[in-house]
């Protein structure tokens, strides 16, 4: 469930700076046409493109560390449950033993 509220914010933060990144072209080709701003507004949309890259590399890498972590914890969680059962198997037979003994005597 994570990974998939982990997805969603990444695709709404690109889909927000997409949008962003068009409006500020839109501003700057209207009001700053000049070759200079084009460029440093180029320039400024390549590195929130890679600031966003970096970011979705970052949530992915939490969200398989945190799946490791789940698969690992439910592992542990697996072994418990089989002792336990173990346990309960045990205490079945004594409590059989037991009841036969009872009605035997």
């Amino acid at each position: 469930m994570h990974g998939r509220c982990v997805e969603r914010e990444s695709d709404a933060f690109n889909q927000l700076q997409v949008e962003q990144s068009e409006e500020r072209n839109e501003i700057f080709d209207k009001w700053f046409p000049s070759e200079i701003i084009t460029t440093i507004n180029q320039i400024q949309n390549v590195r929130e493109q890679q600031e966003v890259e970096a970011y979705r590399d970052l949530l992915e890498k939490e969200k398989e560390e945190k799946l490791g972590k789940l698969k690992s914890d439910n592992l542990a969680l697996d072994d418990l449950l089989a002792q336990d059962q173990q346990s309960v198997d045990r205490l079945k037979v004594i409590d059989r033993k037991l009841k036969d003994k009872e009605a035997a005597d």
